[in-house]
């Protein structure tokens, strides 16, 4: 089962914007005392199964994905997988579960370790297929 972290209230964010178009590009939460910074991704949405939103996590030791699911009709089924080369993925579970959502919400998946890159994987969803997932991932 993953283990979710409440990050620090004492961080200031800090949001580093687009100059064109105003988006955000990463949102720098704060620093620890070891220099350690933690940042969050752009927003990925995933609209049908077998989507997948990827990103790049080289250098972190730990990540957290924020799943926020909204037009559920049953259940939509994620995992979580992370690679070392970019080609060979693998789950992040250690139990090499995957994780069934059954309500619209928010939730966080977190995971500890090396990797290149991290995903989240919209494996299945049950009946149809109104299901939105939006994705963020934070990484320290």
């Amino acid at each position: 089962m993953a283990n979710a972290r409440i990050l620090s209230s004492s961080f200031t964010p800090v949001y580093n914007t687009n100059p064109d178009t105003g988006n955000l590009l990463v949102e720098t939460i704060g620093s620890s005392s070891s220099g350690t910074v933690t940042t969050i991704s752009n927003e990925v949405t995933l609209t049908s199964p077998s989507s997948v939103a990827v990103f790049d996590v080289l250098g972190s030791k730990d990540i957290m994905f924020q799943i926020k699911v909204e037009s559920i009709d049953v259940n939509v089924i994620i995992i979580f997988e992370g690679t070392l080369n970019d080609l060979d993925w693998f789950n992040l579970s250690a139990t090499e579960q995957s994780y069934t959502i059954t309500a619209n919400g928010t939730y966080a998946y977190t995971f500890y370790g090396v990797l290149k890159s991290a995903r989240a994987r919209f494996v299945s969803e049950a009946n149809n297929t109104n299901a939105i997932i939006k994705v963020l991932l934070a990484k320290n």
